[in-house]
Order: C-alpha cells, then structure tokens, then sequence
C-alpha cells in the first residue's frame, strides 16, 4: 500500500514525497477505494502547497488536449457526433482530423498514444523537457485555429471568450486570454502580451476575426515559450 501510494503521489503531485504523506495516502488506499484514495491526495494541503504548484512537467496529453478543449474542440466534436450514433457508425472527417492531428502533435514530442516505448511505460516530469520535444512544445498552437471556410471554432470560441469579458484595452485581452488558458505570467511578461495586442488595434482588433486568428496564433506563441505553460 505505501509503494502504491508513494507512486500515485510522485504521478500527481511532487517527487519524494515525505513519510507521513505516504502513511496517511497508504492508509485510505488499503481500504480498497481508488476514488477515496484519489480525494485524500486532492484534499491534502501538501497538494496546493508551494513544493506542488507549478513545479512538474506536463506530459504532451496534459499539455495538448486542455488548450484544444479551451478551444472548443471538446464541444465541437460532441455536436458533430450524434446522439444516437453507434460504435459502428462511421466517424466523421473533421473528428478524425483533429484526433490525428493531436495525436502526431504529442508523438512529435515524444508520446505516441496507447504504444509506449516498452512495458515500463513512458518517463514521467522531468523526461518530457528534452530539447527535442521542448522545440515541439513551443510550437504548439492548439487546434481549429483556421478551417476551410475561414476562422474555425478554436478562434470563435477564443473570440467569444474574450469579448464576453468586454475588455477595455490590450492589457485586460492578454489577463483574459491567458485566464483562459491557466498560465499565470508575471506582470512584465503579460506586459509583452498586452503590447502585441495594443500594437494591432487593441479591443478593435476583436471586430475582425482574421485578426483575432492571426493574434491568437502569436499570443499562443508568446503563451507557451513560458515555463507557466509548461507546468502543472
């Protein structure tokens, strides 16, 4: 129980974790409830403490699929799949689209999903900021940006976010959008953010949504060569 609890901590919160962290985790888990277990680790106030917040690396999953569902793309693809569809019911393109693109998105930096490299599974923390797949990450720019016909539903729904908070200048855009999107900058760097919007037409740039797509591909850029955007 005490192994399993150490692992289960390391895998959520923070390496090594103290003795006493274990002991208490350890005794909830022999009771032989997983969801008891994962709400003892939640609710522990080690599990928001300083030594937590912020200090762990995201795995490609946890980086990538949270700003795609910011975006929109968990709504989208619920309404392009009917209700009464069925295991055997053809997938549409677009849902395939985008599961594939996300899918060589997290491969590039290193998780090929559902195939880890061996029967240890993939190295967690630390291991995913190689240089390599750290080149990857940065470029990443969510998904649904720009569509066929235009700005698709990762812009409109980035749109509509930012103009339901009624703005007043570029500096209130850049504190939505990265609320938006849990990256906590410093107010120097969030500066940066609030200059490229200003730069280009502040709250005038959200009438345009060419310009909010061609804004929003830069401000994710600037969003995530940050360690914030990097860390959980």
């Amino acid at each position: 129980a005490k192994n399993l609890a150490k692992k289960l901590w390391e895998f959520f919160v923070y390496p090594n974790p103290e003795a006493a962290v274990v002991e208490r985790i350890a005794k909830v888990f022999v009771l032989g409830d997983i969801r008891a277990t994962m709400r003892a680790i939640a609710r522990s106030p080690e599990f928001l403490s300083d030594k937590a917040v912020r200090k762990m690396v995201k795995s490609p999953v946890d980086l990538c699929i949270p700003i795609a569902r910011q975006m929109g793309a968990g709504k989208e693809m619920a309404e392009i799949r009917k209700p009464t569809a069925t295991p055997f019911d053809r997938i549409e393109k677009k849902t395939l689209d985008v599961a594939g693109a996300l899918s060589w998105i997290m491969q590039q930096q290193g998780l090929s999903l559902l195939y880890p490299p061996d029967v240890g599974g993939w190295k967690w923390n630390e291991a995913w900021a190689t240089p390599d797949a750290m080149a990857h990450r940065f470029l990443y720019r969510g998904v649904l940006l720009w569509g066929e016909k235009g700005p698709d539903t990762g812009a409109k729904t980035i749109h509509g976010y930012l103009s339901s908070r009624q703005p007043k200048d570029g500096a209130a855009i850049a504190e939505a959008f990265l609320r938006l999107f849990d990256v906590p900058l410093d107010e120097e760097r969030k500066a940066i953010v609030a200059k490229l919007w200003n730069d280009n037409g502040g709250v005038k740039a959200l009438e345009k949504l060419e310009t909010v797509v061609w804004l929003t591909d830069r401000t994710l850029g600037l969003m995530m060569a940050s360690p914030e955007s990097q860390l959980f």
